[in-house]
């Protein structure tokens, strides 16, 4: 079947990026409140870990997840990503349009990106989510 490499790759790649971007805001969020702080701590980690399992998984055993993994667990792992990535870009527009605890943050140029970047990594998840369902 071939397992579709190049769009888990893609989507590894794309969800690692975000990764490093949170891990390179953490610091600067501590400073605005602990709690945020702990908010991009664990993007970045999800975001790490979801992206690494991706590539791990296949050089490890030699072949992508999708050859390998039941089709109930591969629905659910990409389900997880498309909701955990549709989440962060709600709360990144949320908290510029109505605010997060009464403050409404201004649009930056490096999270415009990020969000860019999660809803691409979400797109391909919803592809692969239709290619598992459709798979042999």
């Amino acid at each position: 079947m071939g397992g579709h490499p190049k769009l888990l790759f893609w989507t590894a790649g794309l969800s690692i990026l975000a990764s490093i971007v949170h891990g390179l805001l953490v610091e600067e969020h501590f400073e605005e409140w602990w709690a945020f702080g702990v908010f991009f701590m664990l993007a970045a980690t999800a975001q790490g870990l979801y992206g690494f399992a991706i590539v791990a998984s296949h050089v490890m055993n030699g072949s992508p997840i999708t050859d390998r993994w039941p089709r109930r667990n591969l629905q659910g792992f990409y389900l997880a990503g498309i909701l955990g990535n549709a989440a962060l870009v709600l709360t990144y527009v949320a908290s510029r349009t109505v605010g997060v605890l009464g403050e409404v943050e201004d649009w930056e140029a490096l999270g415009v990106f990020t969000k860019l970047v999660e809803v691409a990594t979400a797109a391909l998840l919803v592809r692969l989510l239709h290619l598992s369902r459709t798979r042999p």
